[in-house]
């Protein structure tokens, strides 16, 4: 799922973050920038339909974390390049971002900690 692959990440259901953290952020304003419309956007659309480029704009703002951060972690566990509309690894490199700021799941660290060990000893 490197580069512009835009492969589903396949979750159990169609549930939206909305439905789940069962708040409505309402539209964005209309003077909102990218990102603000589409993290709106994003918030309103069923899990089953995020790629790794939804994961990664929202992972990167730090929101719904204890949700998309498994989801990101099974992508990466097929592709640890998967980098959506960005570069290479920059899936990665959100996930190893936001983990930092939340260290309270020990499984989701041994995740990672395995991913970025099959990095760093694949052949270039």
């Amino acid at each position: 799922m490197t580069g512009h692959d835009r492969r589903r990440v396949r979750p159990h259901s169609d549930v939206t973050l909305q439905q789940l953290d069962g708040e409505d952020w309402g539209d964005p304003p209309p003077d909102a920038t990218y990102l603000i419309r589409t993290c709106h956007r994003l918030r309103r659309q069923p899990l089953e339909l995020f790629d790794a480029e939804d994961l990664r704009i929202m992972i990167g703002q730090r929101l719904s974390l204890s949700v998309l951060i498994p989801l990101a972690l099974d992508v990466l566990e097929r592709d640890p390049a998967a980098g959506g509309d960005m570069y290479e690894g920059a899936l990665l490199d959100a996930v190893q971002a936001a983990a930092e700021t939340r260290a309270d799941d020990p499984a989701w660290a041994e995740r990672l900690r395995a991913i970025i060990e099959r990095v760093s000893i694949e052949p270039v």
